[in-house]
């Protein structure tokens, strides 16, 4: 009976042992504890070991990341009652579930600890980089408040960029673009460890763009929505025209959102179905169709609204304001319903009247207001984007936001054209203001086109002895187009920055005058010789045939 309540009180026992523990039994009578009823004393020692908390970290990962900011620590603990982190040994700091922190660039360790109600502690750290000139990316269209469910990219390592699932492009007051398939964002048209977004992608009312000539990675299979639509009976257009039923699919039309897919990119948007269509896609690949809009583009197609402006530089001082104009003018015949956007710059600059009506022969003064209160010394590139029903037309903008105050007297000196394979030249005079020897600087240079890409830098480090003189000679790339572009320097010296630019266009090569005249000379000798041959020939052939036919008589 007295085993048989022993035996009872370890059945009672064991159920209130917690789940990190694990009873062993040793024996010490020699025999073994079966559970049937024995009048044999036997004795039971029982130990309760306590489990570790099992700790899993799934980010930040072994891998490089291309920003220092608000990195995710990601975990998964079990059997703990509480854990913390280190970051390369510096002090710890309390976790509840994830967290972000910052970081500066180069080589961390993580540091993970969690610990049980005994006191048991478990760590797991991992090793990551940070390289912010890895992998540059302009996205600030789909990171402001209108960002939506976008993608946000500097959370991801640079190896999960190059296969990124489910990418999201979205403006929740216009549309929203899904990649159906994964995306090598590195692997755009030029592999100058850049991407941009803001100048290639765009998203606004009726009107979904992507560049696929130089985004030809994000060229792909896709799911659009277009918000905020006012038709009873949509239908689908590319590039203004009725969209072939194998490119566009349209999938649902409710509320003012279009959903359909695409099996690539060019630029989207919708129309009134007209009566006896039957909308979605429509069209087929080969027949001429005549649709409101293709008459809408014959009609305008010599008539777009025209700008003053074609390149804006704007230069202020930190703190400042200031107002800068466009004027926008309507010269066809139909008025115009005509949206103003800035994207990129949005947080320096706001549109006086963003939407409004422009009559036939109308021009239309527009003012943005421009402010640099609580804004960083640098260069900052956008467009402002004229839509006007169909037409669509923008001007490339640079904002330099200039500092406060100098300790350098800067003269920089370059020229306004340069003929195209011909090297760039500069020349740049600084002079410390103080006279104080032997001061570092560190000179970032580049050179941007109207598209806001870039397209040569650099970096170069001296040191200024009250006066310096440096001048360059840049080999632009060979595929350089002809046009106008951006010279961008940043000086750092001292904690401070000052900037130096210059607008300048390439231009198609023209000889010498001298090396024209010997190509002339030579062209005329290239075609003077044979022909004095070819007449020599004639002649010799003519008399020969006079000789013999007098000797024959």
């Amino acid at each position: 009976m007295k085993k048989s309540v022993i035996f009872l009180f370890l059945l009672l026992l064991i159920p209130n042992i917690t789940a990190v523990r694990v009873i062993t039994g040793d024996i010490i009578t020699g025999d073994t504890v079966t559970g049937k009823a024995t009048n044999q004393p036997t004795d039971v020692s029982i130990w309760v070991t306590a489990i570790p908390p099992d700790l899993n970290i799934t980010s930040p990962k072994n891998q490089t990341y291309i920003d220092n900011e608000s990195l995710l620590i990601n975990y998964t603990s079990d059997h703990s009652v509480s854990e913390w982190y280190s970051l390369d040994g510096s002090n710890n700091i309390s976790l509840i579930g994830s967290v972000f922190f910052n970081t500066t660039s180069g080589s961390h360790i993580l540091y993970l600890y969690a610990n049980n109600s005994d006191g048991i502690e478990s760590q797991e750290n991992v090793s990551f980089f940070i390289n912010l000139t890895k992998f540059i990316i302009y996205y600030d269209e789909y990171r402001g408040v209108y960002r939506g469910g976008s993608t946000d990219f500097y959370k991801h390592s640079y190896i999960e960029l190059q296969n990124l699932s489910k990418v999201v492009l979205e403006n929740t007051n216009y549309g929203k673009i899904l990649f159906n398939n994964a995306v090598n964002l590195t692997d755009d048209r030029v592999f100058d460890n850049i991407l941009n977004l803001d100048n290639n992608t765009h998203i606004s009312l009726n009107r979904i763009e992507l560049d696929s000539s130089e985004l030809p990675n994000f060229n792909q299979q896709a799911t659009l929505w277009l918000y905020n639509l006012s038709f009873s009976n949509p239908r689908i257009l590319r590039n203004g025209d009725i969209c072939p039923s194998n490119i566009c699919v349209k999938e649902s039309y409710s509320n003012g959102i279009l959903r359909f897919n695409v099996t690539g990119f060019s630029v989207y948007s919708a129309e009134e179905t007209p009566s006896g269509d039957t909308g979605g896609g429509g069209g087929v690949a080969g027949e001429v169709v005549i649709t409101p809009t293709a008459i809408y583009r014959i009609i305008y197609q010599f008539y777009p609204f025209k700008l003053d402006k074609g390149f804006l530089i704007i230069k202020l001082r930190e703190g400042e304001s200031l107002n800068e104009f466009i004027s926008i003018e309507n010269p066809g015949n139909y008025s115009l319903d005509i949206e103003v956007k800035c994207p990129n710059i949005e947080s320096f600059a706001s549109i006086d009247q963003e939407f409004f009506k422009l009559n036939s022969d109308e021009n239309k003064v527009v003012k943005m207001n421009i402010s640099a209160i609580d804004r960083n010394v640098g260069s900052y590139s956008g467009k402002i984007i004229i839509n006007g029903t169909r037409i669509f037309e923008s001007v490339p903008v640079i904002i330099e936001v200039m500092p406060k105050k100098s300790y350098l007297d800067i003269l920089f000196n370059m020229e306004e054209e340069i003929p195209k394979d011909k090297l760039l030249e500069f020349t740049l005079d600084l002079s410390d203001k103080e006279g104080v020897p032997l001061m570092d600087i560190i000179f970032n240079y580049s050179i941007i086109d109207k598209d806001g890409r870039v397209i040569f830098s650099e970096e170069e480090d001296f040191v200024i002895d009250k006066k310096l003189t440096i001048g360059r000679k840049i080999r632009l790339p060979r595929d350089t187009a002809l046009g106008d572009y951006y010279f961008y320097g940043k000086l750092n010296y001292r904690n401070l920055t000052d900037l130096v630019s210059s607008q300048f266009r390439v231009v198609e090569f023209e000889k010498p005058f001298l090396s024209r005249t010997l190509w002339s000379i030579e062209l005329f000798y290239l075609i003077l010789v044979p022909s004095l041959l070819l007449i020599a020939i004639l002649l010799y052939l003519i008399n020969k045939f006079s000789r013999d036919r007098n000797s024959g008589k």
